[in-house]
């Protein structure tokens, strides 16, 4: 699992990627062919200051990291939307947790 810090492959799986959005979150995501996950998380400054950004990506990085067994082979954006804000941590890790399944980037485990 790494970061995704290549500027040109986060704009092209914006462009070219699947996209899955809601009032909590937007991800952008796309097959990579080299069975490695990667991942981006962008925060604006709608979602409020500083620690509150910080808080919110440290959130998705624990849920990523804790299934990183059953992740691989995708290039993943996550964008969170203000609707976040409102949400516990309780609620947020399944509903992030649902959504990666649905989308086929979470495999489930057997």
């Amino acid at each position: 699992m790494k970061r995704l810090k290549d500027r040109n492959t986060r704009r092209l799986i914006v462009l070219q990627g699947k996209k899955v959005g809601s009032s909590a979150v937007s991800l952008y995501f796309q097959e990579n062919g080299i069975g490695l996950f990667r991942y981006a998380i962008y925060s604006n400054k709608r979602l409020g200051g500083a620690v509150k950004r910080n808080r919110i990506k440290r959130l998705f990085r624990e849920i990523l990291n804790v299934s990183k067994s059953r992740l691989q082979g995708f290039d993943l954006i996550i964008i969170p939307r203000t609707g976040i804000t409102g949400m516990s941590a309780a609620e947020v890790r399944p509903y992030v947790v649902r959504l990666l399944l649905d989308n086929g980037i979470l495999r489930d485990s057997l």
